[in-house]
């Protein structure tokens, strides 16, 4: 069983590749790689909400996953705003349709929403799965320090390494074969841990969202994990 764990890095996308449970190599695209896999866990928004069906129920389900930790998931705009040229014009269109303004996180991220919206549209097997949410199902538990700090990354690395005896290995290879400047080393932790988990077959595949939710095409807005319970 290949499965594909994918986080968006600076000049594109990073891809963690596993086999069978066991790691096999790292891939950095400027565009989502295509890669057949049985399971590809993504770090993106699938399913874009009307403005009328905004906000998706998902983000606030999954924040409560996440004590101390939900400010990580941001809310997803409206589709209407993906095609605004600039931050100003779509911050303005999303509040005067929704009442709620756009964050600039969001904002950066519409040319990758937008190529993950399209490429789902074309039937690529994309499931989206918050790394945070994954992290929290794995251990039991949402992690308490930020990863971009180094106890946050030692605390995540902790988690993987229970399930991964060399993990630490595999992300410090990833340093190794890519600049700083292209990928960050959370961006690698975030790639694996997503694609570590899509393999743990022998772990309950769960939904933050129970009930059915989708957009105006039919695609479920709603994020995958695995259930461990370390703690």
């Amino acid at each position: 069983m290949k499965t594909l764990g994918i986080d968006g890095s600076r000049n594109g996308w990073i891809s963690a590749i596993f086999d069978d449970g066991a790691f096999v190599s790292w891939v950095n695209t400027s565009e989502l790689p295509r890669v057949e896999a049985d399971f590809i866990w993504i770090d993106m928004p699938i399913g874009i909400p009307d403005a009328r069906a905004y906000p998706r129920q998902t983000e606030g389900l999954a924040r409560k996953l996440l004590p101390g930790r939900a400010s990580s998931v941001f809310s997803v705009p409206c589709r209407e705003v993906l095609d605004v040229e600039t931050y100003a014009e779509a911050n303005e269109l999303h509040r005067e349709l929704t009442g709620k303004g756009l964050s600039k996180q969001s904002w950066y991220l519409f040319n990758k929403m937008i190529e993950v919206d399209k490429a789902v549209r074309e039937g690529m097997p994309l499931c989206e799965a918050h790394p945070e949410v994954v992290l929290a199902g794995l251990a039991g538990g949402s992690m308490k320090h930020s990863k971009k700090t180094l106890e946050g990354q030692r605390e995540r690395m902790d988690v993987m390494t229970t399930y991964s005896e060399r993990a630490k290995e595999h992300i410090e290879l990833g340093t190794r074969q890519f600049m700083r400047k292209d990928v960050a080393v959370d961006d690698l932790m975030d790639a694996y841990c997503l694609g570590l988990a899509a393999s743990l077959n022998d772990l309950p595949l769960k939904r933050v969202n129970a009930r059915e939710e989708v957009d105006r095409y039919g695609t479920a807005m709603n994020m995958v994990y695995r259930e461990g319970g370390l703690r």
